[in-house]
């Protein structure tokens, strides 16, 4: 009972016996896994039942041996136990080599040259170090570790050469690699020390390449062993015990040219163990050609065996960024536990290295760790030293670090992306590199659908517009295929009013490909622009149907207010003649008081403006103009707008001078309501104007000197163009905008020619807009209200100023809670 309880516990659990093994060892080998941690094991049991003496001798024998030896090519003790009845041995998880070699990955000629060379060196260390006869070469007594390299095992008959008591073998199957000299008494018994483990050297060559020994007589036939092997297997089953080389000198033969070891994988593996030792120069050529001949390697030799010696060198050799290739082309098969473990910590202390190279060399690579990489330790640990590359001094790593955000854009949280890889982005466009423009616009076109709505709205269009003034072609090209690839993202005004136009300037580049690109890509738009019209046209025709079932039209107000200014609704025959069609005789100027005409359609846009289209025939005014608005003329107590004091900034520029209510015509009360509109529509509007220059304002604090940034100039204003739902008609016909246009391009001419220099092709150019004809006294009239009003705004324009005088020295002159403030 008692030994029972203490198999129990026993810190192993032990598995199924290896079947190979049985009759041709003392022990029965099993596998198994260790209790406290997991890790599986290899269990050597011995049970005194049915045994000898010399075999229980024999068993304590080899425990103590390999408790004691310790080799990088002996199987590796780790614990183990004597009971009454029985003896535990716990190694290193191992795979009897007779196992081994029926799998695929140990028929491999490379892991086959690489064993024979492991097992020759371990017999050297025995036989010369360490003056031991192993006594019992064979294939069971070799075992083949995770990574595929063969350990010794089988030291039951291990001895000291000098000892004269050579144990005897008790199994009839381990007999017959004995060899000739030990069954002759006639032959001498003064042999050399490695004499007896040479010949099972030769026993195990013909193993391996034909399977288990069956007599020793087999090993004549020499047909399946390499030629380039078969020599020196010659000299090792040599009768003659003096013949047999040492397991050096076998060494050195089989590594001569053209030997059995005379090739790569041997050489990268015998360089590799020596890598701690080597100079810098010579690890870095090593870690190159270890990088060109991974493929050499089985998956389990590389994890194993050679990642273990990398991570070695780079934690404690200074290795640098040179390891970085093969360590990470081996850990491609690593599980996910396992890479965060072992590869994931050295990435991140490389790329808080300051070298270059080793930046670089992570740069060139991403590709193949980015996967692995969590979007916490991206965030938190690699990217903000990532940046760094962006100021870099050396074009190379400014133009692999934009390369890369392709890979780490769709782990970067919102504040990285969409703020921090921005700012940076918007630098690289200046940059005087025109290869790093040209990367960053494709970057950033690619990485579009990872930024948020908002900032794709503030960002794509004026990020590709600025690369279309870039002097690079191959630059202008990307911001027009850029903006075609995130043609999704725009709305159908943002084309019509901020992309086209900027296009049809690049259709007469200077470069044919720019052109043909630019072309494509217009139609492309246009053909978007096509579709949304028509959905346009379906929602435009739904609003004429319910419009003209409501009351009374909307203009109706605006008409009334005019009547009863001018006194024409008392006027009789006014309903007849705008409800008749007009003949081509001239008539005299009327309007119709009621609410709803009847020959009048009105229709609203997508905006929310409201137009009317009048269907009466208008064959009286050949140019389509109506001339019924000549008796209006101003008022004598017509004030000025408050509203347009109250935002004499926003609206006092010249481009707005001439569009004043007395040079129109138009009676104030009406006009005032026209201005406010006028306002919405220019709010309205606004988001759109300072979104233009959103992304010049995130990377613009310095400029290269090769590459200067163009300020594109304010679009017009709509409301310049179009009356946006005041309650008027179309009987504008008569009221004369030439003179007060000529005249405001006269005073903008040298600022139109300024923009014109800079800007997209939107500046108001001579010869843009034409004069309308107009009668001399008209103009005359037009020239004197012009003169009042620019009086009436010099005379604001001076109070104004005073007032801000007047406070300012207010300001200065009011004592603070410290005390009066003295005036410069």
């Amino acid at each position: 009972m008692g030994q029972q309880q203490v198999k129990d516990q026993l810190p192993v659990d032990v598995g199924e016996i290896h079947s190979c093994t049985i009759g041709r060892t003392i022990w029965s080998v099993h596998s198994g896994k260790r209790k406290d941690s997991g890790n599986s094991v290899t269990v050597f049991v011995f049970n005194f039942e049915n045994k000898s003496d010399d075999e229980i001798r024999l068993a304590r024998s080899a425990h103590l041996r390999l408790k004691t030896l310790r080799h990088p090519n002996i199987l590796k003790y780790i614990d183990g136990i004597e009971l009454q009845d029985c003896i535990y041995m716990m190694t290193e998880e191992a795979t009897p080599l007779q196992i081994h070699l029926q799998s695929q990955e140990g028929q491999s000629s490379h892991l086959i040259s690489w064993g024979i060379h492991q097992i020759t060196k371990s017999l050297s260390f025995l036989n010369i170090d360490c003056g031991l006869v192993h006594h019992n070469i064979c294939i069971s007594s070799i075992f083949v570790d995770n990574a595929g390299e063969w350990k010794l095992g089988g030291v039951e008959y291990m001895h000291p050469f000098s000892d004269t008591n050579i144990p005897i073998k008790s199994l009839d199957s381990l007999r017959r690699y004995d060899p000739p000299e030990t069954n002759k008494p006639g032959i001498s018994k003064r042999n050399e020390k490695w004499s007896t483990d040479m010949w099972g050297l030769g026993c195990l060559i013909w193993e391996v390449f034909n399977g288990p020994l069956p007599q020793s007589t087999a090993l004549k036939t020499t047909a399946k062993i390499p030629k380039s092997l078969l020599p020196h297997y010659c000299e090792l089953v040599s009768g003659n015990p003096r013949s047999r080389p040492s397991p050096t000198t076998i060494l050195l033969s089989l590594r001569e040219h053209g030997g059995y070891l005379d090739n790569q994988f041997v050489s990268l593996n015998l360089r590799l163990e020596e890598i701690q030792i080597m100079e810098q120069s010579q690890r870095n050529r090593f870690f190159t050609e270890l990088n060109k001949s991974l493929d050499l390697f089985p998956n389990n030799f590389g994890h194993h065996k050679v990642l273990p010696h990398l991570l070695n060198a780079f934690e404690f050799g200074g290795a640098g960024s040179s390891v970085l290739a093969p360590l990470l082309k081996i850990s491609r098969h690593l599980d996910l536990s396992e890479y965060q473990k072992k590869i994931v910590p050295c990435i991140v202390k490389l790329f808080n290295s300051n070298d270059r190279a080793t930046r670089l060399n992570l740069l060139q690579q991403l590709d193949q760790f980015i996967d692995h990489l969590d979007s916490s330790v991206i965030n938190d640990q690699i990217f903000l030293p990532l940046t760094t590359g962006f100021s870099d001094t050396e074009p190379v790593i400014r133009e692999h670090t934009v390369k890369s955000m392709l890979l780490i854009a769709p782990k970067l949280n919102d504040s990285n992306l969409n703020t921090q890889l921005l700012k940076h982005f918007a630098k690289c466009q200046l940059d005087e590199k025109p290869g790093i423009r040209t990367n960053t616009t494709v970057c950033l076109g690619k990485i579009a659908s990872y930024l948020n709505t908002k900032t794709r709205q503030k960002i794509l269009i004026s990020a590709f517009t600025r690369s279309l003034k870039d002097p690079f072609p191959p630059a202008r090209i990307a911001g027009i295929t850029s903006l075609a690839i995130t043609h999704t993202y725009y709305t159908s005004f943002d084309i019509a009013q901020r992309v086209l136009p900027i296009l049809c300037t690049v259709t007469v580049d200077n470069d044919k490909a720019v052109r043909d690109q630019s072309f494509k890509v217009i139609k492309i738009f246009l053909e978007k622009l096509e579709k949304h019209s028509e959905t346009m046209t379906s929602q435009l025709h739904d609003t004429e149907s319910i419009s003209q079932e409501s009351g009374n039209s909307w203009t109706g107000w605006a008409v009334s207010s005019i009547s009863k200014l001018y006194g024409s609704s008392n006027k009789p025959g006014n309903e007849a003649i705008i409800s008749k069609p007009q003949d081509k005789k001239p008539v005299q100027p009327a309007i119709k008081t009621d609410s709803t005409p009847d020959d009048t359609t009105i229709s609203h846009d997508t905006r929310g403006n409201s137009s009317s289209h009048d269907t009466r025939d208008n064959s009286s005014s050949p140019d389509g103009w109506d001339d019924k608005w000549d008796d209006f003329e101003p008022t004598s107590d017509t004030k000025p707008n408050p509203h347009v004091d109250d935002d004499s900034t926003v609206w006092d520029d010249d481009s707005w001078d001439d569009f004043d209510q007395s040079s129109c015509n138009i009676p104030s009360t009406t006009n005032q309501k026209t201005s406010s509109l006028m306002k919405l529509e220019s709010k309205r509007l606004s988001p759109v104007l300072q979104e233009e220059d959103f992304w010049t304002r995130m990377g613009a604090t310095q400029q290269s000197s090769t590459f200067k940034e163009k300020t594109p100039p304010p679009p017009v204003p709509a409301s310049i163009f179009e009356v946006q739902g005041g309650g008027w008609d179309d009987k504008w016909d008569d009221i004369d905008f030439g003179s007060s246009i000529t005249e405001t391009s006269s005073k903008q001419q040298d600022k139109s020619k300024c923009i014109s220099d800079d800007n997209d092709g939107w500046g108001f150019d001579d010869g843009g807009w034409q004069p309308m004809d107009t009668p001399l006294n008209e103009q005359k009239e037009d020239m004197n209200c012009q003169e009042l009003n620019q009086k009436r705004r010099e005379e604001r324009r001076l109070k104004q100023q005073a007032a801000r005088e007047k406070r300012s020295s207010g300001m200065v002159l009011k004592p603070s809670g410290l005390g009066a403030i003295k005036k410069d």
